[in-house]
Formats: C-alpha cells, structure tokens, sequence
C-alpha cells in the first residue's frame, strides 16, 4: 500500500495504491498529510482520533469524499488527518466509508501552516482501477 506524488499542471496529482479499496483510502490521507506537512521540523498540536463516516454511490466518489473530509477537517476543524484505519463497504444503497482518523488536534494558538495548500480532491482525470487484486488510482488535488 502507498503512493507517489506526480507532477501536475497547477495542480497536485498523487498515484495511489492497496491491496483493499480500504487501503487505498488510507494511503490517500498519508499522501496528503505528506505533501502539508513537507519540511515541517516536528509535528504541530497535539495527538487526536477521530472517526469519519462517507457515503457515495460509487468507489470514486467514497474516495473523494474521504480526500474533502480530510481537508475540511484541516481547514474547518483545526485537525490535521495523519493516517486512517477505514473499512468500505457495497449496500444497496451505494459504498460507505467509516473510519478511525489519527492525527493532530491544532488549537487556537497553533501557527502551523500547511506546506501545500489543498483546496479540494476533483473528479478531474480521476482513474480508479481495480485489476490483480490490486487498487490504484491517479486523483488531482485542486491547490
């Protein structure tokens, strides 16, 4: 499970990958906190767990879902997502997404900025594939 960062114009595009669509998801919230945290010498806030829930009616749209919480979270909440244990699941209904979110809790006083500014994940040149037991994926990020 992991991921690459790839060159984009104007944008950030990352590959990612797992064994799960559920890996793929986590690998998605390590490339973001990869690319906020860049150069940062220690980790702002203090330690916090959160759980998420999404919903969408197809793989794509649990992972965009999950990629916006992330940045919501960052930009609304002052948590800033490190790593995710989530489980996907298919019901009738569509694909749901829940889970446990580790990161940093920043209060008030924190003067972290993040190294790259992450507006929103996009449905933009979105490729999810699913092939050999094997999840990958190339998702922009709007900056």
């Amino acid at each position: 499970m992991g991921f690459r960062k790839v060159d984009h114009t104007a944008d950030v595009a990352v590959e990612l990958e797992g064994a799960s669509l559920s890996e793929l998801l986590d690998a998605c919230i390590r490339s973001m906190a990869s690319m906020w945290l860049d150069g940062a010498g220690s980790l702002p806030g203090s330690s916090a767990t959160v759980v998420w829930k999404r919903h969408a009616h197809s793989p794509e749209g649990v992972l965009v879902a999950w990629a916006n919480e992330a940045i919501y979270s960052l930009e609304v909440n002052g948590f800033l997502a490190l790593d995710s244990a989530c489980q996907v699941a298919q019901r009738g209904d569509g694909w749901h997404v829940e889970g446990s979110v580790a990161g940093r809790s920043l209060g008030p006083e924190s003067s972290f900025t993040p190294a790259v500014v992450l507006k929103a994940a996009t449905w933009g040149d979105l490729h999810l594939h699913q092939s050999d037991g094997r999840w990958t994926c190339r998702l922009i990020l709007d900056t």
